[in-house]
């Protein structure tokens, strides 16, 4: 699936992000999004459409950092990117990122989760 740039992030667009991902991905197994308590993530639009039986939704805890597999995926970009540079428009940046998933769809990698769930919800049980 393609990687897109929007210069605004609202409700509806993630609900059009989710509707792509419906369409493209099976669905079994079910899905499981990692969202952040961005305001969008939690509007009720958005909130009605994860209730559906295939999306079981995590949300990040208020005030965490994005989830590290998420983080990897955009750490080559600015390491192939000048990290002070000057952009004289918009389209610049969002052609690297383009660019960039570009290179990365053409031998794709499935993130592979190193820990099984039991290991990582025994490794939280002290915090909750």
């Amino acid at each position: 699936m393609p990687g897109a740039c929007r210069r605004r992030y609202r409700a509806v667009g993630f609900r059009n992000l989710l509707r792509l991902i419906g369409k493209a991905a099976p669905a079994d197994p079910q899905d499981h999004p990692i969202l952040d308590n961005y305001g969008p993530h939690k509007s009720t639009m958005i909130r009605r459409w994860l209730a559906r039986p295939r999306f079981h939704p995590h949300f990040t805890p208020t005030g965490a950092s994005r989830p590290n597999p998420v983080g990897r995926r955009f750490v080559p970009l600015p390491e192939k990117q000048p990290r002070c540079g000057t952009h004289r428009s918009t389209t610049q940046p969002e052609r690297a990122v383009a660019d960039h998933f570009d290179i990365r769809n053409q031998d794709p990698e499935p993130f592979k989760w190193a820990k099984t769930v039991g290991d990582i919800l025994n490794a939280v049980k002290p915090y909750r």
